[in-house]
């Protein structure tokens, strides 16, 4: 009877062929440099939203039909995201307003910074 080949482990296996893991995924080991990459890809989540919200609201100035639409639901979906009141949002999304979903944007970036 032939062993079963993927429970025998002392099978070899031939030349050019290697049994692959499954990544990282048990026991992440990361160095310094790669751990402060990802800090910092958390740390800045809020103002990863922020920017896109505004290029949302940039395009919907300029968009005109069906891409309207779409623009308007894409806002929606990233305001939840960014956990804003679903009352303001839906107000804001139902009517389409721009100058109020513009508010709603710069509460969630903040104050800015003056440039220098």
């Amino acid at each position: 009877m032939r062993p079963d080949s993927e429970s025998d482990p002392a099978r070899v296996l031939p030349v050019g062929r290697r049994r692959l893991s499954s990544g990282m995924a048990k026991g992440q080991h990361l160095s310094k440099y790669q751990e402060g990459i990802v800090r910092r890809y958390y740390e800045h989540a809020d103002s990863r939203v922020a920017t896109t919200l505004q290029e949302i609201l940039s395009d919907l100035y300029l968009a005109e039909g069906k891409q309207k639409d779409k623009l308007w639901a894409r806002a929606a979906e990233w305001l939840a995201k960014a956990g804003f009141e679903p009352a303001k949002v839906e107000r804001a999304v139902k009517d389409k307003d721009i100058q109020a979903l513009g508010r709603i944007i710069n509460e969630i970036a903040g104050p800015q910074k003056k440039a220098r």
